[in-house]
């Protein structure tokens, strides 16, 4: 199944990448998201590994991500699996970001 979206925002891709890139600041746009915490590597560095933990219902559900590409401010890739879904790593969510500037400070975020 294939996912996309596309919404403009009023500020440049400097200042929208860091409400993607930081675990605190997500936690006020994923609807449900509870934490989003480092497993393991380096937070930005391709590799890195982290575990969502996510509000479904009644329940918290855990998923593990790794991060397979990181262009800041331009494009971020992840690899989600685990969750209420139990998908397998190799079957698991690619997530990829997209932020293209345009004219007068906007931004425009693919999600696919």
């Amino acid at each position: 199944m294939k996912l996309e979206h596309q919404i403009e925002i009023d500020c440049p891709p400097s200042v929208v990448w860091i409400w993607l890139d930081e675990p605190e600041r997500q936690k006020q746009w994923m609807k449900g998201l509870v934490g989003n915490e480092l497993t393991s590597g380096e937070h930005g560095r391709v590799g890195a590994a982290f575990r969502m933990r996510i509000k479904e219902g009644r329940r918290i559900t855990e998923m593990d991500g790794e991060l397979e590409h990181f262009d800041r401010p331009r494009e971020m890739r992840i690899r989600l699996w685990g969750g209420s879904m139990k998908l397998q790593k190799d079957e698991g969510m690619v997530v990829t970001y997209t932020l293209t500037e345009l004219a007068g400070d906007r931004t425009r975020v693919s999600y696919h």
